[in-house]
């Protein structure tokens, strides 16, 4: 089951973090327990929150140029590009970590648990990078 949908966001996570990422939720899903399922939920939603947070300090990331020539002014330009759609793809990547997490939310409750269970299962980070 393909989890991770395109759901029209730019730019497209790659192909491998894709996989990757349907097939961690797919194996979680079958071993998620009344037991274990806030602490899949917590795994999740911390990984989340970590990667978003260096998402959010590597946003404003920039490098200088490397010589005096043209070319190296040219690539300053391509590398700046190159680093912004990398930071676009991880925070999209941490979102869909977040929603995985979130996910289970639903199941935790189908299992019988309640809603400060939940609660305390988890206590976000803030994206800044304090807890």
């Amino acid at each position: 089951m393909d989890l991770i949908g395109d759901g029209g966001a730019s730019p497209q996570l790659p192909d491998t973090w894709r996989r990757s990422l349907n097939a961690s939720v797919n194996a979680l899903r079958m071993q998620v327990t009344p037991e274990n399922v806030l602490a899949v939920r917590g795994v999740l939603l911390a990984e989340s929150d970590r990667l978003m947070v260096s998402v959010n300090r590597a946003s404003g990331a920039r490098g200088g140029v490397c010589g005096g020539d043209p070319v190296s002014r040219d690539a300053r330009q391509a590398f700046g590009e190159r680093v912004a759609t990398l930071v676009a793809q991880a925070r999209q990547y941490a979102d869909e970590l977040g929603r995985a997490g979130r996910s289970l939310d639903q199941i935790a409750r189908n299992y019988g648990l309640t809603e400060q269970q939940i609660a305390a299962s988890y206590q976000r980070v803030d994206p800044a990078g304090q807890a």
